[in-house]
């Protein structure tokens, strides 16, 4: 009695089911349909063109005389100018370095003294030396530039310093040079006081004649002389401190 139930409640279980089968059968009855387009067929042209342009790839892979292998570039090694650890140290003052090499050139061509505008042009130039020699890998042509300035601005100041302070001068020669000679320098004025000598002539003595040709300059320290021209009928006396 027990059997018949069981399967009533099969078959009623198994109802909704078939119910929900039907109708998910019934709803894709009724989808539209649309037939297929010519675009979605394969065309033998284009699988043509895309076996032709994979062919090369693939025999250029499979071909191992293709394939090489390079390494690794490894980064130059530092070709610094000075040792590496003083480099690294002054690696924060570069800036300081070469801002103030760079103000004092222009510094320099602002000075009227010519001896102030060399001096000056030899620190900046030096600024630059140092500037580029603690760079691991320095710039070489304005390095070498600037070490080119730095020697030919130190040989011109250093004529310029012999030139304005030769060395004392005597008691005679300074009075004489700031007497008579202060438009040379002090150097020009002892270069020409070696060549000059000097002279004790008599009363009377004759120094040049009128259209002869003189082969010296005199310089009156004391006394005086007279000039005569045009047979003595002009005269002009020459002081002392007079050439």
């Amino acid at each position: 009695s027990k059997l018949p139930r069981a399967a009533a409640r099969a078959r009623l279980a198994a109802q909704p089911a078939c119910r929900a089968r039907s109708s998910i059968a019934s709803r894709a009855s009724r989808l539209p349909r649309f037939p297929p387009r010519d675009s979605d067929a394969p065309r033998p042209d284009a699988a043509r063109r895309a076996r032709s342009s994979i062919a090369p790839a693939e025999s250029s892979i499979a071909d191992p005389a293709s394939l090489t292998w390079s390494p690794p570039s490894e980064p130059e090694p530092p070709s610094s100018l000075l040792p590496l650890w003083l480099v690294h140290r002054a690696r924060a003052l570069l800036p300081v370095i070469g801002h103030s090499a760079y103000i004092t050139l222009a510094s320099g061509f602002l000075m009227t003294d010519v001896l102030a505008l060399r001096l000056m042009l030899i620190g900046g130039y030096s600024g630059l030396v140092a500037f580029h020699a603690l760079h691991e890998r320095p710039l070489r042509i304005p390095f070498r530039w600037s070490v080119f300035f730095v020697v030919v601005n130190g040989v011109m100041a250093l004529k310029l310093v012999r030139d304005r302070y030769p060395g004392a001068f005597g008691e005679e020669e300074e009075s004489i040079y700031e007497g008579s000679f202060t438009q040379l320098s002090r150097g020009q004025f002892k270069r020409l006081m070696a060549l000059a000598t000097v002279e004790t002539l008599p009363e009377g003595a004759v120094l040049t004649t009128e259209r002869a040709a003189c082969p010296h300059l005199y310089f009156v320290l004391d006394g005086s002389a007279q000039m005569r021209l045009s047979g003595g009928t002009r005269t002009r006396s020459v002081p002392p401190a007079s050439l």
